[in-house]
């Protein structure tokens, strides 16, 4: 039986490396991609840990980290410092942009994620978030069709947990911070997704500090 495992192990190797040896997309510099190496570790040890059920150590992290690195900064020609964590990991760190897309309806204490985000927002800095409004259209969006239907995992969403635009808003003058802008994401049939006056179903709120 080990016997077996070693050789399918070994043939998942061999696979997962002719695949990750023409994995870099034509016209692409190789010499752009760094951390090419390190993709083929991860897919080794993603591949030992899935078949073999071994567990790959605290390498694993680092694999995955520098797997974001590779696949997206490297490519795109950028140096980007990717942190996978929670906003009290960062230490007093603030910066100029901060982003949070449909987070805020998941978690448990929206105020407190609130405060958080603006700890963590340089003064004349911009914060930007979305998130579904508390609507008909959204329940029947995302949970009735979107759950329903299996596009989304049944029990993502808890539609009691939906913020109203006003109450978002609040939320955000709470912690000192000032909306400047509310737009809505709607549903086109020519052209998908796009940014309007709508916000029954998604929207976004950009806010400054008072």
């Amino acid at each position: 039986m080990i016997g077996h495992l070693l050789r399918a192990s070994q043939q998942i190797r061999e696979d997962v490396e002719k695949a990750i040896a023409g994995w870099v997309p034509a016209g692409v510099d190789s010499a752009r991609v760094e951390l090419y190496p390190t993709v083929k570790d991860l897919a080794l040890e993603t591949a030992s840990e899935v078949f073999m059920a071994a567990d790959p150590g605290p390498e694993r992290k680092r694999l995955g980290d520098a797997f974001i690195d590779c696949t997206h900064a490297a490519l795109s020609g950028l140096t980007i410092d990717y942190r996978a964590g929670s906003v009290e990991d960062l230490g007093g760190e603030r910066f100029d942009l901060v982003t949070s897309m449909e987070v805020i309806e998941h978690v448990t204490d929206p105020a407190a994620f609130i405060a958080g985000l603006t700890g963590a927002l340089a003064e004349g800095g911009l914060m930007v978030l979305s998130t579904p409004n508390r609507t008909l259209a959204s329940r029947i969006a995302m949970i009735t069709l979107g759950e329903g239907s299996g596009k989304i995992p049944k029990g993502t969403h808890d539609w009691d947990k939906f913020l109203k635009p006003d109450a978002l808003e609040a939320l955000l003058a709470d912690a000192g911070m000032r909306v400047i802008d509310r737009r809505g994401l709607s549903f086109s049939p020519a052209k998908g997704f796009v940014l309007s006056d709508d916000l029954s179903l998604d929207y976004f709120l950009t806010a400054i500090r008072q």
